[in-house]
């Protein structure tokens, strides 16, 4: 097992973070939209868009998640590779 991949994911989940920060930012800024326009009488609001925003929020609370097992994964690849580089 080399070490060296540890600070590459340690790297790699720190920026993965800022990015999340960012998109924390965006994703509020569409759903504080989308609660305007709920709130609104004038405009209907479809059982397609509640679903799309479902859907964006259940993806985004699983981006975190998902780098963390992908970091895993290449951990776990990383440690099981031969000193040929093969695995």
């Amino acid at each position: 097992m080399t070490a060296g991949a540890i600070p590459y994911v340690i790297i790699a989940l720190a920026v993965f973070g800022m990015i999340l920060m960012t998109f924390g930012f965006i994703v509020d800024a569409v759903l504080n939209i989308d609660n305007q326009l709920v709130s609104e009488p004038g405009l209907p609001y479809s059982q397609q868009r509640a679903n799309t925003m479902g859907n964006l929020t259940l993806m985004f609370k699983a981006l975190g998640f998902t780098s963390v097992i992908a970091a895993g994964i290449f951990l776990i690849k990383n440690a099981v590779m031969d000193s040929t580089g093969g695995i």
